[in-house]
Formats: C-alpha cells, structure tokens, sequence
C-alpha cells in the first residue's frame, strides 16, 4: 500500500470527529506517573494512557458504528443492518441502531458472553446464536442476502476505521496538551480496524512514530497473516481476550495495518490478567481482558526496549461482567 486511504488523512478524519460530536464521549488522556513507572520502564520514560473503556458501550466500537450507520441511505435504514460479534460490536451495532431508529440482526457465537448479549439485547437487537465464531460469519452474510440487510463488519469497514480515527485524533492531540508526544504507539488487534484507524491517525500527528501490534498468543490472525505475507487460514481464536479473536484478516485492513505497524507483539493469558490488576490498581477501571492487552505487551515483551520513550496506549474496553472480572483477578492472583 503506497498511502492511506483518504477516508484516514487527517482532514477526513477531524470531519468524522466533528460529525461524532455529541454522540460520544471524549475520552479522557491520562500520564501515568508514579515510582512504579521508573522502576519498570526507567527514568525518563512517559505513559500516556487512553482510557477508551469509559466510551459509551464500553468500547471503541461505537465511533465506528455511529460514523458508518448514519450515512446509510434512507432505503438502507429501512432494510436494516446485521453484524457479526462476540461482543463489543454487537452492543455498539445495537447502540446505534436504537439511536438512528434502524432494525438491526446480530449473530454472535453461542459461547460469547451472555453479559455482552444482553446489552446488545436491550437496546433492541433480534439477536441469533451460532456455534462458533466462524459459523457467525457466514449465518451474518445469509442474513445479508435473505433479507437485504447491510452488513456492518466489525472491522474491514473503512468508516468503521475512520471512526477508530477519531479515538486516535483525540489521544495524539490530549498527549501535545499534557506536554508530550509518541515516540511508540502500542495497539491491541482483533481484525485490525482499530490499529488501522488509530495509527492513521497517530501517523499524520507524530510521522515518526513506531506503531506496535499487540495480540494475544491465542489469538494471533493478523500476526500469522504478517508472517505469511497476506490472508492467511488461522485457527479458531480461544482467548481470554475473546474482543480480539477475529478468525482471519481481510483487505483493506490488513494492507494499512501492515503500512503503519512496524511489529506486532504476543502476549501470554497470564500476561493480560496481571495487566487488569495493573490497569485496576492504577486507574481504577475495570477493563475487559482485550482492554488489557497494551498493558500487558507494555509491562511484558516491551518493558526493557522503550526505556527513556514517550509511550501511548490503549484500554479499548471494559464490556466484562463482574464475576469474570473477579474470577480473572482471582486467577491472576493466584
């Protein structure tokens, strides 16, 4: 890929911010400070840390859903909308759904959090149950053709990435206002549409920044698929961190992840728990174990190779009932 999409220049991308505006919430940028920092990352070194889990939702995802469904046409608003989540983005799906008076049909996987499908629930989404997340993609695109509904993927659309965007336009300006800037952005990846929004944007505030990939160990398809050169067959996702199980990559997405990240980490099941007491203890916010995973890469693979940087990362949802909270800190603790 020679350049980015126009939809994730800069421009494009403050035109989405402003027509989000009111309809989210600007999440707040936090230094994480503290003698802590210095002992695990050195003198000199600066966290800077987007606290995206208290979006409304929960996630990110709504950006993505609200800047796509809103300019569907009126013939489309009328047929309805379907995806295809194990959580986040169905709720976000849902969410906006509700607030543009649009009908929507999620399929999730029957082993996704009942917690997540009950939000999705509540904002009025028919909602059906599929063995595993594989199948839901291809009961997602039955449901597409039978009955006309546009589908709203949960990250290879280019206005959900742009939507992404918007989260990484707010947190590259909030670090200028706090005094700083990104010498490594670290970023958690499912199918690699938040990565993609979000490091376009970093990549038009900070040129030179490094971007950096974060997936679970479990759940490694835009990791296989940098290995192999393009899309690639990857198994089933069984993670913890079960936001960023994507079962395979996809173009556009794939190509602009692999124009702005310069690597992308794994991370151990062990690694995410203990980065959720961390983010717990620190920033008070229960995160979700996807929500987690910078966190995790940060204190993990990364810790000895970004000493003396300015550091950026995500906590990208918060969707996590209390009891799996608790039995992920209970493990972790174990």
């Amino acid at each position: 890929m020679d350049k980015l999409p126009d939809a994730l220049t800069l421009p494009e991308i403050r035109q989405a911010a402003e027509r989000l505006k009111g309809q989210i919430e600007y999440t707040p940028t936090k230094e994480w400070k503290g003698a802590e920092v210095e002992a695990l990352f050195g003198a000199g070194t600066r966290v800077f840390v987007k606290q995206e889990a208290l979006q409304v939702t929960g996630s990110f995802k709504v950006r993505g859903t609200l800047n796509l469904m809103a300019g569907l046409t009126a013939a489309e608003k009328e047929r309805g909308v379907t995806a295809v989540s194990a959580g986040n983005h169905a709720i976000a799906v849902a969410y906006a759904a509700q607030k543009l008076g649009i009908s929507a049909k999620i399929v999730m996987p029957s082993k996704a959090s009942k917690y997540r499908a009950d939000i999705a629930a509540s904002f009025g989404a028919d909602m059906v149950f599929v063995e595993d997340v594989s199948k839901a993609f291809a009961a997602c695109e039955a449901i597409r053709i039978a009955e006309g509904r546009v589908l709203v993927h949960p990250f290879n659309d280019i206005e959900m990435m742009q939507g992404a965007a918007t989260c990484g336009l707010e947190f590259g300006e909030d670090v200028a206002a706090l005094g700083g800037s990104i010498d490594v952005m670290i970023l958690p990846i499912g199918g690699g549409g938040l990565a993609a929004g979000f490091s376009a944007a970093i990549k038009g505030l900070y040129p030179n920044a490094t971007i950096i990939g974060v997936e679970p160990e479990k759940a490694q398809a835009m990791y296989l698929a940098f290995k192999a050169g393009g899309v690639t067959a990857v198994p089933l996702p069984s993670s913890i961190a079960d936001s960023l199980g994507a079962p395979l990559t996809a173009e556009p997405s794939q190509s602009i992840c692999r124009h702005n990240l310069a690597d992308i980490m794994l991370v151990s099941e062990d690694e995410i728990r203990a980065a959720m007491v961390t983010i717990m203890e620190h920033f008070k916010i229960a995160v979700e174990p996807a929500g987690a995973a910078t966190m995790a890469a940060l204190k993990g693979p990364l810790a000895a190779k970004l000493q003396g940087k300015n550091i950026g990362i995500i906590l990208c949802g918060a969707n996590v009932s209390a009891e799996e909270f608790c039995q992920h800190i209970s493990a972790a603790n174990a």
